[in-house]
Protein backbone atom coordinates (compact mmCIF):
# COMPACT_ATOMS: atom_id res chain seq x y z
CA UNK A 1 0.00 0.00 0.00
CA UNK A 2 1.36 3.56 -0.99
CA UNK A 3 2.66 5.74 1.43
CA UNK A 4 1.34 9.15 1.91
CA UNK A 5 3.95 11.94 1.09
CA UNK A 6 4.60 15.41 1.54
CA UNK A 7 6.77 16.80 -0.84
CA UNK A 8 8.06 20.03 -1.08
CA UNK A 9 10.52 21.04 -4.47
CA UNK A 10 12.00 17.80 -5.26
CA UNK A 11 12.44 16.86 -1.88
CA UNK A 12 9.79 14.05 -0.23
CA UNK A 13 9.60 12.02 2.69
CA UNK A 14 7.01 9.17 3.99
CA UNK A 15 4.88 8.39 6.76
CA UNK A 16 5.11 4.78 7.55
CA UNK A 17 2.95 2.77 10.62
CA UNK A 18 2.46 6.47 12.20
CA UNK A 19 6.40 7.59 11.97
CA UNK A 20 7.87 10.45 9.33
CA UNK A 21 10.42 8.10 9.13
CA UNK A 22 12.80 11.26 7.19
CA UNK A 23 13.12 11.36 3.08
CA UNK A 24 14.31 10.52 0.19
CA UNK A 25 15.48 13.56 -1.97
CA UNK A 26 14.46 12.99 -5.82
CA UNK A 27 17.10 15.10 -7.54
CA UNK A 28 17.99 18.87 -8.56
CA UNK A 29 20.00 18.94 -5.09
CA UNK A 30 16.43 20.29 -3.28
CA UNK A 31 16.98 19.89 -0.11
CA UNK A 32 13.01 18.87 1.47
CA UNK A 33 11.32 20.71 4.10
CA UNK A 34 10.05 18.97 6.68
CA UNK A 35 6.50 19.80 8.57
CA UNK A 36 6.54 19.40 12.93
CA UNK A 37 3.55 18.23 14.01
CA UNK A 38 2.23 19.11 17.73
CA UNK A 39 0.10 16.82 19.29
CA UNK A 40 -0.92 16.18 23.11
CA UNK A 41 -2.49 13.00 22.83
CA UNK A 42 -1.89 11.16 19.43
CA UNK A 43 -1.31 7.76 19.15
CA UNK A 44 -4.16 6.46 17.21
CA UNK A 45 -4.46 5.18 13.48
CA UNK A 46 -7.71 3.90 11.41
CA UNK A 47 -6.98 0.13 9.70
CA UNK A 48 -8.03 -0.78 6.54
CA UNK A 49 -11.03 -1.64 7.97
CA UNK A 50 -12.00 1.16 9.32
CA UNK A 51 -11.01 0.13 13.01
CA UNK A 52 -8.40 1.99 15.73
CA UNK A 53 -5.37 0.65 16.30
CA UNK A 54 -3.21 2.13 19.38
CA UNK A 55 0.03 2.92 19.18
CA UNK A 56 1.81 3.16 22.28
CA UNK A 57 4.88 3.25 24.12
CA UNK A 58 5.55 1.54 27.59
CA UNK A 59 7.57 2.11 30.50
CA UNK A 60 9.52 -0.61 32.47
CA UNK A 61 7.45 -3.10 34.72
CA UNK A 62 6.31 -2.20 37.92
CA UNK A 63 5.61 -5.38 39.79
CA UNK A 64 8.18 -7.72 41.02
CA UNK A 65 7.39 -11.26 40.62
CA UNK A 66 4.25 -11.25 39.21
CA UNK A 67 4.84 -14.64 37.34
CA UNK A 68 4.75 -15.69 41.36
CA UNK A 69 8.15 -17.71 40.08
CA UNK A 70 9.46 -16.92 43.66
CA UNK A 71 6.82 -17.82 45.54
CA UNK A 72 5.68 -14.46 47.58
CA UNK A 73 8.90 -12.54 47.30
CA UNK A 74 7.72 -9.10 46.90
CA UNK A 75 4.34 -9.63 47.86
CA UNK A 76 2.04 -8.82 51.20
CA UNK A 77 -0.61 -11.13 51.76
CA UNK A 78 -3.55 -10.80 53.82
CA UNK A 79 -5.78 -13.61 55.91
CA UNK A 80 -7.76 -15.72 52.83
CA UNK A 81 -4.73 -15.41 50.12
CA UNK A 82 -1.53 -18.10 49.54
CA UNK A 83 1.05 -17.51 47.12
CA UNK A 84 2.84 -20.34 45.14
CA UNK A 85 3.51 -20.26 41.96
CA UNK A 86 0.35 -18.62 41.71
CA UNK A 87 -1.77 -15.94 44.00
CA UNK A 88 -4.75 -17.36 44.93
CA UNK A 89 -7.77 -14.96 46.72
CA UNK A 90 -9.28 -17.56 48.87
CA UNK A 91 -13.16 -17.91 50.16
CA UNK A 92 -12.35 -16.99 53.55
CA UNK A 93 -12.85 -13.62 55.01
CA UNK A 94 -14.66 -11.22 53.18
CA UNK A 95 -12.55 -8.66 52.27
CA UNK A 96 -9.56 -9.95 51.58
CA UNK A 97 -6.59 -8.92 49.27
CA UNK A 98 -3.01 -9.29 47.86
CA UNK A 99 -0.67 -6.23 47.06
CA UNK A 100 3.01 -5.73 45.57
CA UNK A 101 4.27 -2.83 47.44
CA UNK A 102 7.11 -2.18 44.71
CA UNK A 103 4.23 -0.78 42.31
CA UNK A 104 3.92 3.05 43.04
CA UNK A 105 1.58 4.70 40.63
CA UNK A 106 1.57 8.94 39.82
CA UNK A 107 -1.09 10.93 40.07
CA UNK A 108 -2.04 12.06 36.29
CA UNK A 109 0.06 8.51 34.42
CA UNK A 110 -1.44 6.03 32.55
CA UNK A 111 -0.68 2.33 32.96
CA UNK A 112 -1.72 -0.80 31.04
CA UNK A 113 -2.21 -3.61 33.13
CA UNK A 114 -2.30 -7.25 32.29
CA UNK A 115 -2.39 -10.47 34.04
CA UNK A 116 -4.57 -14.11 33.91
CA UNK A 117 -7.27 -14.30 35.94
CA UNK A 118 -9.75 -17.32 36.72
CA UNK A 119 -12.37 -17.81 38.56
CA UNK A 120 -12.72 -21.08 40.79
CA UNK A 121 -15.52 -20.73 42.96
CA UNK A 122 -18.62 -18.38 43.26
CA UNK A 123 -19.49 -15.48 41.23
CA UNK A 124 -18.18 -12.64 43.09
CA UNK A 125 -15.92 -9.65 41.85
CA UNK A 126 -12.68 -8.71 42.43
CA UNK A 127 -11.05 -5.21 42.67
CA UNK A 128 -8.07 -3.55 42.26
CA UNK A 129 -6.56 -2.36 45.09
CA UNK A 130 -3.58 -0.21 46.77
CA UNK A 131 -0.96 -1.71 49.51
CA UNK A 132 -3.96 -0.61 51.78
CA UNK A 133 -6.47 -2.50 50.23
CA UNK A 134 -7.81 1.11 49.65
CA UNK A 135 -9.93 0.99 45.64
CA UNK A 136 -8.41 2.20 43.09
CA UNK A 137 -10.56 4.89 41.48
CA UNK A 138 -10.85 4.53 37.89
CA UNK A 139 -9.88 0.88 37.40
CA UNK A 140 -13.01 -1.85 36.87
CA UNK A 141 -14.26 -4.80 38.91
CA UNK A 142 -12.87 -7.48 37.43
CA UNK A 143 -15.29 -10.45 36.96
CA UNK A 144 -14.17 -12.38 33.88
CA UNK A 145 -11.36 -15.34 33.45
CA UNK A 146 -8.53 -14.89 30.70
CA UNK A 147 -5.74 -13.32 29.79
CA UNK A 148 -6.81 -9.83 30.51
CA UNK A 149 -5.98 -6.37 29.75
CA UNK A 150 -7.18 -2.89 31.56
CA UNK A 151 -6.02 0.66 31.10
CA UNK A 152 -6.33 3.46 33.78
CA UNK A 153 -4.98 6.60 34.75
CA UNK A 154 -4.21 7.78 38.32
CA UNK A 155 -6.37 9.68 40.01
CA UNK A 156 -4.23 9.96 42.61
CA UNK A 157 -0.46 8.77 43.77
CA UNK A 158 -0.84 5.20 44.37
CA UNK A 159 1.61 3.03 47.10
CA UNK A 160 1.68 -0.58 45.94
CA UNK A 161 -0.87 -2.32 43.45
CA UNK A 162 -2.91 -5.59 44.44
CA UNK A 163 -6.25 -7.23 44.30
CA UNK A 164 -9.01 -8.03 46.95
CA UNK A 165 -12.68 -9.40 47.39
CA UNK A 166 -15.01 -6.87 46.64
CA UNK A 167 -17.98 -9.17 47.45
CA UNK A 168 -18.65 -11.12 50.63
CA UNK A 169 -19.88 -14.84 50.30
CA UNK A 170 -18.37 -17.46 49.14
CA UNK A 171 -16.22 -17.01 45.97
CA UNK A 172 -12.48 -17.32 44.72
CA UNK A 173 -9.70 -16.36 42.51
CA UNK A 174 -6.58 -17.35 40.97
CA UNK A 175 -4.56 -14.76 39.70
CA UNK A 176 -0.72 -15.43 37.72
CA UNK A 177 1.50 -13.06 35.30
CA UNK A 178 0.52 -9.73 36.68
CA UNK A 179 2.05 -6.74 34.80
CA UNK A 180 1.95 -3.15 35.68
CA UNK A 181 3.57 -0.94 33.22
CA UNK A 182 3.07 3.44 32.73
CA UNK A 183 1.83 3.66 28.97
CA UNK A 184 1.93 6.85 26.96
CA UNK A 185 0.83 7.67 23.57
CA UNK A 186 3.52 8.95 20.85
CA UNK A 187 3.50 12.57 19.34
CA UNK A 188 3.71 11.02 15.74
CA UNK A 189 1.33 12.00 12.69
CA UNK A 190 -1.72 9.74 12.29
CA UNK A 191 -2.19 7.70 8.92
CA UNK A 192 -5.49 6.78 7.59
CA UNK A 193 -5.47 3.76 5.91
CA UNK A 194 -9.33 3.43 5.14
CA UNK A 195 -9.32 4.10 1.25
CA UNK A 196 -7.52 2.50 -1.58
CA UNK A 197 -4.40 4.57 -0.39
CA UNK A 198 -3.05 5.90 3.22
CA UNK A 199 -4.14 9.22 3.47
CA UNK A 200 -2.05 12.15 7.06
CA UNK A 201 -4.90 12.70 9.05
CA UNK A 202 -5.63 15.64 10.42
CA UNK A 203 -8.54 16.42 12.95
CA UNK A 204 -9.75 19.12 15.44
CA UNK A 205 -10.04 18.79 19.13
CA UNK A 206 -12.55 16.62 20.61
CA UNK A 207 -13.55 14.76 23.99
CA UNK A 208 -14.71 11.39 24.41
CA UNK A 209 -17.36 12.23 27.30
CA UNK A 210 -17.83 8.25 27.56
CA UNK A 211 -15.41 7.79 30.84
CA UNK A 212 -15.26 3.95 29.94
CA UNK A 213 -15.12 3.47 26.27
CA UNK A 214 -14.47 -0.33 26.89
CA UNK A 215 -15.63 -1.47 29.97
CA UNK A 216 -19.55 -2.19 30.14
CA UNK A 217 -21.87 -2.55 32.93
CA UNK A 218 -21.85 -1.97 36.89
CA UNK A 219 -20.10 0.96 38.17
CA UNK A 220 -18.89 2.26 34.28
CA UNK A 221 -20.67 4.72 32.00
CA UNK A 222 -23.08 2.28 30.70
CA UNK A 223 -23.78 0.93 33.61
CA UNK A 224 -27.55 -0.34 33.45
CA UNK A 225 -28.31 -3.39 31.34
CA UNK A 226 -31.87 -3.93 31.45
CA UNK A 227 -33.05 -7.38 30.32
CA UNK A 228 -29.68 -8.37 29.39
CA UNK A 229 -26.45 -10.06 30.75
CA UNK A 230 -22.91 -8.69 29.77
CA UNK A 231 -19.38 -10.29 29.74
CA UNK A 232 -16.64 -7.73 29.49
CA UNK A 233 -13.99 -10.16 27.82
CA UNK A 234 -15.33 -12.61 25.46
CA UNK A 235 -13.94 -11.57 22.36
CA UNK A 236 -10.80 -10.17 20.86
CA UNK A 237 -12.40 -5.99 20.19
CA UNK A 238 -10.49 -3.93 17.60
CA UNK A 239 -8.20 -3.43 19.76
CA UNK A 240 -6.81 -6.73 19.40
CA UNK A 241 -7.00 -7.17 23.17
CA UNK A 242 -9.36 -9.23 24.70
CA UNK A 243 -11.90 -7.18 26.20
CA UNK A 244 -14.99 -6.94 24.24
CA UNK A 245 -18.36 -6.69 25.44
CA UNK A 246 -20.90 -9.44 25.17
CA UNK A 247 -24.53 -7.91 25.80
CA UNK A 248 -27.21 -11.25 25.45
CA UNK A 249 -30.88 -9.94 25.82
CA UNK A 250 -33.04 -11.54 28.33
CA UNK A 251 -35.93 -9.32 27.82
CA UNK A 252 -35.46 -6.17 26.77
CA UNK A 253 -31.78 -6.32 25.59
CA UNK A 254 -30.66 -2.82 27.02
CA UNK A 255 -27.16 -1.57 27.91
CA UNK A 256 -27.61 2.45 28.70
CA UNK A 257 -26.12 5.35 30.53
CA UNK A 258 -27.42 7.15 32.88
CA UNK A 259 -29.16 10.69 33.31
CA UNK A 260 -26.15 12.81 31.67
CA UNK A 261 -26.70 16.51 31.92
CA UNK A 262 -25.91 17.40 28.26
CA UNK A 263 -25.96 21.15 27.16
CA UNK A 264 -28.73 22.60 25.27
CA UNK A 265 -29.38 23.07 21.49
CA UNK A 266 -26.03 21.80 20.84
CA UNK A 267 -24.98 18.73 18.37
CA UNK A 268 -23.51 15.50 19.35
CA UNK A 269 -22.31 12.39 18.00
CA UNK A 270 -22.71 9.30 19.41
CA UNK A 271 -20.19 6.35 17.70
CA UNK A 272 -19.60 2.65 18.75
CA UNK A 273 -18.06 -0.70 17.23
CA UNK A 274 -20.63 -3.39 16.86
CA UNK A 275 -20.40 -7.30 15.80
CA UNK A 276 -23.10 -9.68 15.53
CA UNK A 277 -23.42 -12.78 17.09
CA UNK A 278 -27.24 -14.32 16.11
CA UNK A 279 -28.89 -10.67 17.00
CA UNK A 280 -32.16 -10.16 14.34
CA UNK A 281 -33.00 -7.03 15.54
CA UNK A 282 -30.94 -4.04 17.67
CA UNK A 283 -31.10 -0.67 17.86
CA UNK A 284 -29.16 2.19 19.63
CA UNK A 285 -30.66 5.52 20.75
CA UNK A 286 -30.97 8.61 22.59
CA UNK A 287 -33.71 9.37 24.99
CA UNK A 288 -34.19 12.96 26.06
CA UNK A 289 -36.04 14.18 29.05
CA UNK A 290 -36.69 18.30 29.59
CA UNK A 291 -37.90 20.45 27.00
CA UNK A 292 -39.89 18.14 24.80
CA UNK A 293 -39.30 15.22 27.53
CA UNK A 294 -39.36 11.94 26.87
CA UNK A 295 -38.65 12.03 22.94
CA UNK A 296 -36.00 10.23 21.22
CA UNK A 297 -33.42 12.08 19.70
CA UNK A 298 -32.16 9.99 17.89
CA UNK A 299 -32.67 5.69 17.07
CA UNK A 300 -30.93 3.61 14.86
CA UNK A 301 -31.80 0.05 13.90
CA UNK A 302 -28.28 -1.56 12.99
CA UNK A 303 -28.90 -4.93 13.00
CA UNK A 304 -28.43 -5.12 8.97
CA UNK A 305 -25.40 -3.05 8.80
CA UNK A 306 -22.98 -5.58 11.18
CA UNK A 307 -21.98 -9.24 10.49
CA UNK A 308 -20.61 -12.10 12.28
CA UNK A 309 -17.28 -11.52 11.13
CA UNK A 310 -16.13 -7.83 10.89
CA UNK A 311 -16.38 -4.81 13.49
CA UNK A 312 -18.52 -2.17 12.61
CA UNK A 313 -18.52 1.41 13.59
CA UNK A 314 -21.85 2.54 14.57
CA UNK A 315 -22.39 5.97 14.33
CA UNK A 316 -25.44 8.75 14.17
CA UNK A 317 -26.07 12.31 15.25
CA UNK A 318 -27.86 14.29 17.55
CA UNK A 319 -29.85 17.88 18.61
CA UNK A 320 -30.17 18.39 22.19
CA UNK A 321 -33.04 21.02 21.30
CA UNK A 322 -34.24 22.36 24.31
CA UNK A 323 -33.61 19.12 26.53
CA UNK A 324 -31.42 18.88 29.41
CA UNK A 325 -31.15 15.61 30.21
CA UNK A 326 -30.28 12.62 28.26
CA UNK A 327 -30.05 8.74 28.08
CA UNK A 328 -27.76 7.32 26.11
CA UNK A 329 -27.97 3.03 24.85
CA UNK A 330 -25.95 1.65 22.97
CA UNK A 331 -27.65 -1.67 22.23
CA UNK A 332 -32.42 -1.30 23.01
CA UNK A 333 -34.72 -3.80 21.34
CA UNK A 334 -32.09 -6.74 21.33
CA UNK A 335 -34.02 -9.57 20.78
CA UNK A 336 -35.02 -11.88 23.31
CA UNK A 337 -31.69 -14.57 23.40
CA UNK A 338 -30.06 -12.72 20.91
CA UNK A 339 -26.14 -11.89 21.33
CA UNK A 340 -23.84 -8.99 20.06
CA UNK A 341 -20.59 -7.75 20.75
CA UNK A 342 -19.53 -3.51 21.59
CA UNK A 343 -16.46 -1.76 22.28
CA UNK A 344 -15.53 1.47 21.76
CA UNK A 345 -17.46 4.25 22.77
CA UNK A 346 -17.84 7.96 21.75
CA UNK A 347 -19.81 10.78 22.54
CA UNK A 348 -18.38 14.35 21.24
CA UNK A 349 -19.37 17.43 20.72
CA UNK A 350 -20.14 17.84 16.75
CA UNK A 351 -21.50 17.53 13.39
CA UNK A 352 -19.45 14.42 12.70
CA UNK A 353 -17.74 11.53 14.39
CA UNK A 354 -13.59 11.40 14.68
CA UNK A 355 -11.35 8.66 15.35
CA UNK A 356 -11.59 6.69 18.92
CA UNK A 357 -11.12 8.30 21.92
CA UNK A 358 -10.41 5.56 24.59
CA UNK A 359 -11.25 6.34 28.53
CA UNK A 360 -10.30 4.42 31.28
CA UNK A 361 -12.32 6.35 34.12
CA UNK A 362 -12.73 10.23 33.21
CA UNK A 363 -13.36 12.04 29.97
CA UNK A 364 -10.45 12.49 27.58
CA UNK A 365 -9.32 15.63 25.08
CA UNK A 366 -7.26 14.87 21.82
CA UNK A 367 -5.93 18.10 21.02
CA UNK A 368 -6.42 19.32 17.35
CA UNK A 369 -3.83 18.13 14.84
CA UNK A 370 -1.52 21.23 13.66
CA UNK A 371 0.99 21.39 11.28
CA UNK A 372 3.68 24.49 10.58
CA UNK A 373 6.79 24.93 9.09
CA UNK A 374 8.59 28.34 9.70
CA UNK A 375 11.51 29.66 8.22
CA UNK A 376 11.23 28.35 4.49
CA UNK A 377 11.38 31.77 2.42
CA UNK A 378 14.72 29.85 0.80
CA UNK A 379 12.10 26.82 -0.42
CA UNK A 380 9.62 29.19 -1.58
CA UNK A 381 9.83 31.22 -4.60
CA UNK A 382 7.79 34.23 -6.06
CA UNK A 383 5.98 31.78 -8.57
CA UNK A 384 5.62 28.62 -7.87
CA UNK A 385 2.33 26.32 -8.32
CA UNK A 386 1.08 24.79 -4.33
CA UNK A 387 -0.75 21.19 -4.88
CA UNK A 388 -2.51 18.77 -2.83
CA UNK A 389 -4.81 15.60 -3.05
CA UNK A 390 -7.18 16.41 -0.49
CA UNK A 391 -10.43 15.54 1.35
CA UNK A 392 -12.56 16.80 3.67
CA UNK A 393 -13.74 15.26 6.94
CA UNK A 394 -16.92 16.52 6.77
CA UNK A 395 -19.17 18.97 4.45
CA UNK A 396 -19.64 21.60 7.21
CA UNK A 397 -19.48 25.08 5.89
CA UNK A 398 -16.39 26.17 7.85
CA UNK A 399 -13.13 27.35 6.33
CA UNK A 400 -10.13 24.83 6.70
CA UNK A 401 -7.13 26.61 5.83
CA UNK A 402 -3.38 25.34 4.23
CA UNK A 403 -1.72 28.64 3.46
CA UNK A 404 1.58 30.01 2.71
CA UNK A 405 2.49 33.11 4.75
CA UNK A 406 4.81 35.37 6.69
CA UNK A 407 3.34 33.71 9.59
CA UNK A 408 0.68 36.44 10.08
CA UNK A 409 -2.57 36.98 7.96
CA UNK A 410 -1.25 39.80 6.62
CA UNK A 411 0.65 38.40 3.56
CA UNK A 412 -0.75 34.62 2.93
CA UNK A 413 -2.00 32.76 -0.21
CA UNK A 414 -4.70 29.99 1.18
CA UNK A 415 -5.84 27.05 -0.12
CA UNK A 416 -8.43 26.02 1.75
CA UNK A 417 -12.14 24.32 1.98
CA UNK A 418 -14.30 27.52 2.30
CA UNK A 419 -17.93 28.26 4.33
CA UNK A 420 -20.00 27.57 1.19
CA UNK A 421 -21.11 24.14 0.61
CA UNK A 422 -18.30 21.53 -1.11
CA UNK A 423 -16.44 24.39 -2.20
CA UNK A 424 -12.70 24.37 -2.45
CA UNK A 425 -11.05 28.38 -2.90
CA UNK A 426 -7.45 30.33 -3.75
CA UNK A 427 -7.67 33.19 -1.82
CA UNK A 428 -5.27 36.16 -0.54
CA UNK A 429 -5.05 40.30 -0.33
CA UNK A 430 -7.53 41.25 -3.44
CA UNK A 431 -8.30 38.25 -4.77
CA UNK A 432 -10.27 35.11 -4.80
CA UNK A 433 -11.10 32.06 -6.93
CA UNK A 434 -13.36 29.28 -5.79
CA UNK A 435 -14.78 25.92 -7.82
CA UNK A 436 -17.87 24.37 -6.30
CA UNK A 437 -16.73 20.44 -6.24
CA UNK A 438 -18.91 17.07 -6.59
CA UNK A 439 -18.22 16.26 -2.73
CA UNK A 440 -15.24 17.85 -0.61
CA UNK A 441 -15.31 14.71 1.50
CA UNK A 442 -14.16 12.43 -1.57
CA UNK A 443 -10.24 12.91 -2.91
CA UNK A 444 -9.56 15.89 -5.12
CA UNK A 445 -6.38 17.33 -6.60
CA UNK A 446 -6.03 20.61 -6.10
CA UNK A 447 -3.42 23.30 -7.20
CA UNK A 448 -3.20 26.95 -6.98
CA UNK A 449 -0.44 28.57 -9.84
CA UNK A 450 0.83 31.99 -8.89
CA UNK A 451 3.28 34.58 -10.01
CA UNK A 452 2.60 38.27 -10.20
CA UNK A 453 -0.13 39.50 -11.98
CA UNK A 454 -1.27 35.38 -12.61
CA UNK A 455 -2.65 33.46 -10.38
CA UNK A 456 -4.76 30.19 -11.59
CA UNK A 457 -6.91 27.35 -9.14
CA UNK A 458 -6.40 24.19 -10.91
CA UNK A 459 -9.31 20.97 -9.76
CA UNK A 460 -9.01 17.48 -10.79
CA UNK A 461 -7.83 17.97 -14.48
CA UNK A 462 -9.19 21.40 -15.31
CA UNK A 463 -8.60 24.87 -14.99
CA UNK A 464 -11.27 26.25 -12.65
CA UNK A 465 -12.93 29.90 -12.21
CA UNK A 466 -11.38 33.08 -13.15
CA UNK A 467 -8.27 34.14 -13.52
CA UNK A 468 -6.71 36.64 -11.35
CA UNK A 469 -4.73 39.28 -13.65
CA UNK A 470 -3.49 41.42 -11.45
CA UNK A 471 -1.24 40.48 -7.99
CA UNK A 472 1.24 41.10 -6.09
CA UNK A 473 2.80 38.12 -4.50
CA UNK A 474 4.51 38.62 -1.17
CA UNK A 475 7.88 36.85 0.17
CA UNK A 476 6.03 33.53 1.72
CA UNK A 477 8.81 31.91 4.99
CA UNK A 478 5.89 29.88 6.48
CA UNK A 479 3.41 27.21 5.48
CA UNK A 480 0.79 26.27 7.63
CA UNK A 481 -2.32 24.12 8.03
CA UNK A 482 -4.13 27.64 8.98
CA UNK A 483 -4.81 30.92 8.06
CA UNK A 484 -1.79 32.45 9.12
CA UNK A 485 -3.01 33.36 12.14
CA UNK A 486 -3.60 30.29 14.01
CA UNK A 487 -7.66 29.84 13.15
CA UNK A 488 -9.70 28.37 10.42
CA UNK A 489 -7.34 24.86 10.93
CA UNK A 490 -7.29 22.38 8.29
CA UNK A 491 -9.05 18.78 9.09
CA UNK A 492 -9.00 16.99 6.08
CA UNK A 493 -7.46 13.65 4.87
CA UNK A 494 -4.10 14.87 2.48
CA UNK A 495 -3.19 11.77 0.35
CA UNK A 496 0.11 14.25 -0.94
CA UNK A 497 0.97 18.03 -0.88
CA UNK A 498 3.80 19.29 -3.30
CA UNK A 499 5.51 23.31 -3.35
CA UNK A 500 7.24 23.77 -6.41
CA UNK A 501 9.17 27.11 -7.22
CA UNK A 502 8.47 26.26 -10.72
CA UNK A 503 6.08 28.05 -12.80
CA UNK A 504 4.21 24.51 -14.14
CA UNK A 505 2.58 24.87 -17.37
CA UNK A 506 -0.69 24.01 -18.05
CA UNK A 507 -0.25 20.55 -19.88
CA UNK A 508 1.99 20.08 -16.66
CA UNK A 509 -0.49 21.06 -14.22
CA UNK A 510 -3.30 18.75 -16.20
CA UNK A 511 -1.20 15.96 -15.59
CA UNK A 512 -0.51 16.56 -11.80
CA UNK A 513 -4.22 17.56 -11.77
CA UNK A 514 -5.83 14.39 -13.30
Amino acid sequence: MANPSLQIGNGKWAIKEDSLLGYTELGNNIAPVEIDMTRATAGTRVNPQGLVETVELLGSELVTNGDFDNGATDWTITAGATITDVATISTTGSMVYISSDTANLVNGKSYKITLTATRLTGTGLLAFTDNLGNNITGTPLLDSDGELTYYFTAQADITGFGFKRHNSGTYSWELDNISVKESTKNNLARVDYTGSTSSLLAEPQRTNLVTYSEVYGAGTFFSSTVGSTIDNTTSTSPSGDSNATQITSTGQGKIQSGALSLTQNTDYVLSFYAKNVDATLVSSRVLATGGSGGSNLTSVNYQSEISTTEWTRITHIFNTGTNTTCFVYLSSNLNIGGTLQLWGAQLEVGSYATSYIPTSGSTVTRNQDTFTKTGISDKIGSEGVLFYDIAALSNDLTNRVISLNDGTASNRMMLYFNSASNTIAVAGTGYSISYILPDETSFNKVAVRYKENDITLWVNGQKRGVDIISVVIPTFTALKFDSGSGNSSFYGKIKALKLYKTYLTDSELITLTS
